[in-house]
């Protein structure tokens, strides 16, 4: 693997992008037309 660990880095990217929607001052810098993007990716990843 090139990388030392792909899926703890793709969690750690997961655990962040989370914690910054429950902030109301990061949900105002996600662009609207990004929302729907990341809904898609996680919704992919859940399924």
């Amino acid at each position: 693997m090139p990388f030392p660990s792909t899926a703890e880095a793709l969690m750690k990217l997961v655990e962040y992008l989370l914690h910054a929607l429950q902030d109301q001052a990061a949900r105002r810098r996600i662009s609207p037309a990004c929302r729907p993007i990341l809904l898609l990716k996680y919704s992919h990843l859940e399924a």
